[in-house]
């Protein structure tokens, strides 16, 4: 299973890159490891991808999205099973800011209006417009 952060403010989102994929940004998250819980391990891999304190109001609305694919060239499927938490952002925020995170990435805030144009990992994609759905600048 894997907990990924969707943390907003009234106009921006966080968006972290790995440094093998920097062109293509994700919402911060992970895998959930062995005898940890499903709010220990959001905010141990927002440690991880964004190091920035956690400074988080919430959780507000959850979203739970399965999708199979394809891991590799060897016909590999895996069922990817990810939760999706939103939280509100209390935290000065800096749209256009990046910053290298603890993994050798970047993190940085993005304006929520933006993101059509964005190359977002595709599976995150799919579950951005179902937790932004009350917001109108999507």
């Amino acid at each position: 299973m894997f907990a990924l952060v969707v943390a907003i403010d009234d106009k921006a989102i966080m968006l972290s890159a790995e440094a093998c994929a920097p062109d293509v940004p994700e919402l911060p998250g992970g895998g959930i490891e062995d005898g940890e819980t499903l709010d220990q391990a959001i905010e141990r891999e927002w440690a991880e991808e964004v190091g920035i304190a956690f400074d988080v109001k919430g959780p507000f609305q959850r979203f739970q999205h399965v999708r199979g694919f394809y891991a590799d060239d060897r016909n590999e499927f895996w069922i990817y099973d990810q939760t999706f938490r939103l939280y509100h952002f209390l935290g000065q925020v800096t749209i256009g800011q990046k910053w290298l995170n603890p993994e050798g990435g970047t993190a940085g805030w993005e304006a929520i209006a933006s993101l059509p144009r964005l190359l977002i990992n595709r599976a995150h994609w799919c579950a951005i417009p179902a937790l932004l759905s009350s917001l109108t600048q999507l």
